[in-house]
């Protein structure tokens, strides 16, 4: 039997930089939520009492889990609709799709399962998110 030599996709250097930017634009955006959510929180009108500090913790912590699920969703999210299409296409990578490294190419069944399986892993991931959410107002 003659051995089929896998086929290299080669990486796309121009997509490298603008990968690694939207990663960290992400990364600033993570680390500045908590930091841009106080600042429009102490800008509302407020009781200088305990009370009034209470209450103000009690919207910062709700806004924050939901501001921090939904950022820690967007990655899920794209890994979900990369899944997706690995397994529409049956093809790992996607046609049409180009990453910013090389990669060889896997596609037929394989490349199915590996789709299944990313989504699965995003789903599940997704549903702890949904978990983690519900907890805060379960309190």
């Amino acid at each position: 039997m003659k051995q089929l030599k896998n086929k290299i996709i080669p990486g796309d250097v121009s997509r490298r930089f603008r990968w690694i930017m939207v990663a960290a634009l992400y990364l600033l955006l993570i680390i500045w939520f908590e930091p841009m959510l106080d600042f429009l929180l102490g800008q509302m009108a407020f009781e200088l009492s305990a009370e009034g500090v209470a209450a103000l913790n009690e919207k910062k912590l709700i806004l924050a889990a939901w501001g921090f699920g939904l950022l820690r969703s967007l990655p899920l999210l794209l890994f979900l609709w990369l899944g997706w299409q690995v397994m529409r296409s049956k093809q790992l990578p996607p046609p049409g799709l180009s990453f910013p490294f090389s990669i060889y190419l896997i596609s037929g069944k394989t490349a199915q399962y590996i789709g299944m399986g990313m989504i699965a892993v995003a789903l599940l991931l997704l549903l702890r998110e949904l978990g983690m959410l519900a907890t805060i107002f379960i309190k």
